[in-house]
């Protein structure tokens, strides 16, 4: 991992760190540098026992999950492995472990601009009404951004839709 100093002082923005995150000491580097919150995905599933160690040493508040998902399943390692996880297992297991936070990513919608899941996305926050849900997948547009907040998301992870112009800085200031 690499980190820069000089920068992370200057801001009063809660710093997110996410990616590639595999040890304890990947953590501890992260939080160090800054990092408010790690998020972790693919470890959450492969390494459940060290990240629930970790989640009680350094404060379950301080962890964002990740989600991609396929289906309903949990897909890893670069959403190139797909397992037999339920979305909605994994996140009653961590919710029951301290995580608040979780954001889900549906793969099959990423990067397309078809808009998000809010079938799967509904599911996860009526039966999970305390949890802080960030969707991400499929936003195309401004008026996918109101039916997330409509349906109860937190957060809304946008990429494509931003990069290619079909929403602006400007209009993303209404939703802060």
């Amino acid at each position: 991992m690499l980190f820069r100093s000089g920068g992370i002082e200057h801001t009063d923005l809660a710093i997110d760190f996410g990616g590639g995150i595999a040890s304890r000491d990947d953590v501890q580097r992260a939080l160090d540098a800054g990092a408010s919150y790690i998020t972790v995905g693919s470890l959450a599933v492969r390494q459940e026992t060290a990240l629930l160690l970790w989640m009680q040493e350094l404060g379950a508040d301080r962890f964002i999950l990740g989600a991609d998902v396929k289906g309903e399943h949990l897909v890893i390692r670069g959403w190139t492995e797909k397992t037999t996880i339920s979305v909605f297992s994994f996140i009653e297991n961590y919710l029951a472990n301290g995580v608040h936070q979780i954001f889900c990513t549906d793969v099959s919608k990423d990067g397309e601009l078809r808009g998000p899941s809010l079938s799967l996305y509904i599911s996860i926050i009526n039966r999970f009404p305390g949890l802080q849900f960030i969707a991400s997948g499929g936003v195309s547009g401004v008026q996918d951004l109101e039916q997330l907040r409509d349906i109860g998301c937190k957060g809304v992870i946008i990429g494509k839709a931003l990069y290619e112009g079909r929403i602006s800085l400007k209009e993303l200031t209404r939703f802060i």
